[in-house]
């Protein structure tokens, strides 16, 4: 994640002519501000009542959902290049 947010991001965005040092630093801001909101995003599911067998089937429900829709799209002549 930092260094989608540093490269990608801040030194593309906000400051192209960006040192190292710059970069760094913004990577550096970026996996305390990422720790501390997953931080708080976890003690709010926990305080919602949210165990992590709760988020493990919501990710399967979403991700499941998926499956049937790819595998058509990969299979399908009409959608390759051919």
């Amino acid at each position: 994640v930092s260094s989608l947010v540093a490269y990608d991001i801040y030194r593309e965005y906000f400051n192209p002519e960006a040192t190292g040092k710059q970069i760094l630093f913004v990577s550096r801001i970026v996996i305390v501000v990422f720790g501390l909101l997953m931080g708080i995003l976890s003690i709010f599911l926990d305080w919602l009542g949210l165990n992590l067998g709760w988020v493990y089937l919501f990710m399967g429900c979403v991700i499941g959902s998926a499956v049937i829709p790819l595998w058509n799209l990969m299979t399908w002549d009409k959608a390759s290049a051919k």
